[in-house]
């Protein structure tokens, strides 16, 4: 009789259990999960091989098959469909600038577009000599100053003729072409040795004067004096269309390497960045982008304003952070642009051991439901400063930047590099779960594709296993407004092109054009040797191979 009771027993728990874990798998799980294992499997549309040598063409999943590529915002002229450029973008943010604002860097103050916008047209129409061509800014972006001079320059892109450089460093030579030079203090402009009679104006930001001045030169405080707020940007595109494939702006790289990126870069960037976010998850008038550090330095402004643009479009704010970043800086931040070491000073500094136990139990729960594609923000660390946080969107670098914009005729052997991604699809979630937000995190080639090569999926929270990771960086499918492909080289035959594998080809609307003629003869000659021509741009250095699930895999 004992005996019986105890199989009833065993059998009782055991049914309970299978049935809770049924219940739990098929019911709970199935019907929360963000994404299907099916939809994370198919990541990318795959075309046919088209030649020898080279893997089919891999392009995201949400730009189907025989369908063209995002090249802008699809704006009505008459009868016609156009691309527009930063004059309708500009124009549109102004009409919904009621309620947003700016903030920057090491300043408390919030700005009125009226008043950032009357800055600008105030310092294009009455500052700006006649006919310039280029205004060089080596201030940073992310403070009032630089921001408002990179946009007056942006005005000028529709409305006169110039056009902003973002460069790294004051130019050691002289370009005929770079009329104005901004600069961020006195002690930079005395470095400058005499080469300020190269410009016709040179701008310092920092606050009073010098002893016998130039008449070329001019502080931020004189550049302003008497503008006035104004709460509209009057433009009205051209019959021909003309002004959507005019420049847009420039970049000058460390290793002084500059790429020319047309209005077409920048709307099918922002195009690009709207569409990401999938149904029920939108921009809109209530998010706040927060750039982070270095992001909004002049050496990489250049890969920003997409995403600021589309943010303010949507009648949304912008701020920006300096190095130092605290916890409280991101109250109001719904949207975060920033690197994996800034976004690790963040974690730092949440202390979790502090945590009530509900609370870490919350955690550990949030992240099996993260590896089990279920979004839960019951880990969330408690902080009214992360409350409307809601995606992360977390920067990463080609590694080798100046090997791919310098065009070389062979491609270099791979060697493995010991490189550590500080953020592993595991850590991903521990982030994840945490901040309570969503983590898409962005691959970006400095100085020649101006938005992200590509980026991993809004609702991709695999936990990828130890043999992937320790050979691959994982970025997910390519941006939609980029196509790509594998191709063979003679100087790595280890990769196999029937398995997918080789050196990754990029062509799309988000890539710049190379300024010195030595740099574009190369990479015309690279195109078509290595890449197969028809706008192939093969990215020296960069070997992949394409994942069953059509993500890109870059070797470690």
């Amino acid at each position: 009789m004992d005996l019986l009771f105890w199989i009833k027993v065993v059998v009782t728990v055991v049914l309970v259990i299978f049935g809770a874990n049924w219940v739990f798998g098929v019911l709970y799980l199935n019907s929360n999960r963000d994404f299907t294992s099916v939809a994370l499997s198919q990541q990318s549309n795959v075309g046919s091989v088209r030649k020898e040598n080279e893997t089919a063409h891999y392009r995201n999943f949400l730009i189907p098959l025989g369908f063209p590529l995002i090249t802008g915002l699809s704006l009505s002229l008459k009868y016609k469909i156009r691309n527009g450029n930063f004059g309708d973008v500009w124009k549109a943010i102004m009409e919904v600038s009621s309620g947003n604002f700016m903030q920057f860097r090491n300043d408390d103050k919030r700005y009125s577009l009226s008043a950032v916008n009357g800055m600008a047209l105030h310092i294009l129409e009455t500052q700006f000599p006649e006919d310039t061509k280029k205004v060089g800014i080596v201030g940073p972006a992310s403070c009032l100053q630089g921001f408002v001079i990179a946009l007056a320059s942006m005005m000028g892109s529709v409305k006169t003729s110039c056009q902003p450089n973002f460069l790294s460093s004051v130019p050691r030579t002289r370009d005929d072409d770079l009329d104005v030079l901004v600069i961020e203090s006195w002690s930079a402009y005395r470095m400058l040795n005499g080469s300020d009679q190269w410009y016709k104006l040179v701008i310092v930001l920092e606050n009073g004067t010098i002893d016998d001045m130039p008449s070329n030169v001019k502080t931020w405080d004189q550049l302003i004096e008497n503008y006035k707020e104004i709460a509209e940007f009057d433009y009205v595109p051209p019959e021909d269309n003309s002004d959507d494939t005019k420049l847009w702006a420039y970049t000058t790289s460390a290793w002084n390497a500059t790429t020319s990126f047309t209005q077409g870069c920048l709307v099918s960037g922002i195009a690009s960045f709207v569409q990401n976010f999938p149904t029920g998850h939108e921009l809109s008038s209530k998010d706040h982008l927060t750039v982070v550090s270095r992001l909004g330095e002049s050496s990489l402004a250049i890969h920003l304003w997409h995403k600021a643009f589309a943010v303010l479009l949507h009648g949304g704010s912008l701020s920006f952070l300096g190095e130092t970043i605290a916890l409280s800086d991101l109250k109001n931040t719904s949207l975060l642009f920033i690197e994996p070491n800034d976004l690790m000073k963040i974690l730092q500094q949440m202390k979790i051991s502090s945590s009530s136990i509900m609370k870490r139990v919350g955690f550990a729960w949030a992240t099996t439901l993260l590896s089990e594609g279920v979004f839960s923000k019951l880990g969330q660390y408690s902080s009214p400063s992360i409350n409307n946080l809601r995606c992360v969107f977390l920067a990463e670098f080609v590694r080798d930047a100046q090997l791919v914009s310098s065009f070389p005729k062979s491609m270099p052997k791979f060697k493995p590099k010991a490189s550590k991604q500080l953020f592993t699809s595991e850590t991903l979630n521990f982030a994840r779960a945490h901040l309570g937000a969503r983590i898409v995190v962005e691959l970006y080639c400095s100085s020649i594709i101006m938005s992200p090569l590509c980026q991993t999926n809004f609702y991709d929270y695999r936990v990828l296993p130890g043999s992937v990771t320790s050979t691959f960086f994982c970025y997910g499918p390519l941006a939609t407004n980029l196509e790509g492909k594998m191709v063979k080289t003679v100087e790595n035959p280890q990769f196999d092109i029937t398995k997918r594998q080789g050196l990754l080809c990029v062509r799309g609307f988000s890539i710049g054009k190379p300024v010195e003629a030595d740099r574009l003869k190369n990479a015309m000659l690279l195109s078509e040797e290595i890449g197969g021509g028809e706008g192939w741009m093969p990215l020296a250095g960069l070997y992949g191979i394409w994942g069953h699930d059509g993500c890109l895999y870059i070797y470690k």
